[in-house]
């Protein structure tokens, strides 16, 4: 496992809670994640690029979106 570097990174995210709940974003060529070497350093960091939804990840979606995990 890469730890405490930005690295590129694919994936989907199901959404668990709140008004998108159930639904799922697919995170396309440009995503990154950095993954602390510690969980006291700090929290995992993403950015999701080239983000498309619904089945078959065929809907796609202007812009990025960045947050953080513990």
């Amino acid at each position: 496992m890469v730890s405490d570097k930005v690295s590129p990174a694919t994936g989907v995210l199901r959404l668990m809670e709140g008004p998108f709940a159930g639904q799922s974003l697919c995170a396309g060529v440009g995503t990154t994640i950095r993954i602390p070497k510690d969980e006291s350093l700090g929290a995992i960091q993403f950015e999701l690029a080239a983000i498309r939804s619904g089945d078959g990840c065929t809907v796609a979606h202007t812009g990025e979106l960045r947050g953080c995990t513990r």
